[in-house]
C-alpha cells in the first residue's frame, strides 16, 4: 500500500493551492494508494473526512505539523490543537498520551552543506543541535520532495545512525510533486488508528518515485 504521508491543502493555510478533489483526481492518476492530510497547526473533522473519503471511495489519513523549537514535527492521533504543543516536548507528550506517532519531518532542510563537502564530519556538527528533537519523535521523514537529494540523504544517514525507522512524503501543496516521496506500508489498511498500528509495527520502508511519462515505479531502497 502506497501511502503519501505529508500533503497540504487549501484547508491548512494560504501556502496551499490544493483542494481536495484535486488531491483525490492526481492521487489516482499516479496510483496512490491513500493520502494523510498533515496541515499546519490543524487537523480535519474526523467526520468531514469520513464523509468525503466514503463519498470518494478513497483512503485518507488526518495529521498535523507542527513548527516547534526543535523543528517541524507530524503528529498522527491528534483529533485537533492542543493548547502549548508548538513546544517540542509538549506535542510529543500529547501523541504519546493519544496513542498516536511522531515524525520528524524534513529535519535536515538547510542545514546540509554542498555536496562536494558532505561527508560524515561535516553532518556530525549538526547533531549536537539536532539530538533533542530525534530524540524525541518515533521516526524521521528521510525523503522530502521540498528537499534535495543531498538533505534527504543526510536525514538517511541520520536515521541509520539512530536506529529509527524512515518515513516519506512528497509535502506537496498543489498537484505538482504529489506523490513524489512516498512510504510503501505491507498490508492494506484503513483508519488512523490502522496507520500508526502500522507505522509502530514497522511494517513500511520510504521511496521516492521514478517516473517516465505517466508510468511510475517506487523501488525499494537500501535498509536505513
Amino acid at each position: 500500500m502506497i501511502v503519501d504521508l505529508h500533503v497540504h491543502t487549501v484547508y491548512g493555510g494560504s501556502d496551499s493551492s490544493l483542494r481536495l478533489e484535486e488531491l483525490i483526481e492526481e492521487a489516482r492518476r499516479i496510483g496512490l494508494d491513500g493520502v494523510c492530510l498533515t496541515e499546519h497547526s490543524r487537523v480535519w473533522d474526523r467526520h468531514d473526512l469520513r464523509r468525503f473519503a466514503a463519498a470518494h471511495d478513497v483512503v485518507i489519513f488526518r495529521g498535523i505539523e507542527l513548527s516547534t523549537e526543535l523543528g517541524h514535527i507530524t503528529a498522527l492521533g491528534l483529533d485537533g490543537y492542543v493548547s502549548g504543543i508548538h513546544r517540542a516536548s509538549t506535542l510529543v507528550r500529547e501523541v504519546k498520551r493519544a496513542h498516536g506517532f511522531s515524525i520528524a519531518v524534513h529535519p535536515l532542510r538547510h542545514l546540509v552543506p554542498h555536496p562536494a563537502s558532505l561527508s560524515e564530519a561535516t553532518l556530525s556538527l549538526e547533531w549536537p543541535a539536532l539530538a533533542p528533537l530525534f530524540s524525541l519523535v518515533d521516526a524521521l521523514e528521510v525523503f522530502n520532495g521540498g528537499c534535495t537529494d543531498e538533505e534527504n540523504e543526510a536525514s538517511r544517514r541520520a536515521a541509520r545512525a539512530l536506529r529509527k525507522k524512515g518515513t516519506a512524503g512528497s509535502d506537496a501543496h498543489s498537484v505538482h510533486g504529489l506523490g513524489c516521496c512516498a512510504t510503501v506500508f505491507e498490508r492494506t489498511f484503513e483508519g488512523d488508528h490502522a496507520l500508526i498500528e502500522e507505522l509502530r509495527a514497522g511494517r513500511y520502508y520510504a521511496a521516492q518515485r521514478t517516473m517516465t511519462g505517466d508510468a511510475c515505479t517506487w523501488p525499494r531502497p537500501s535498509p536505513l
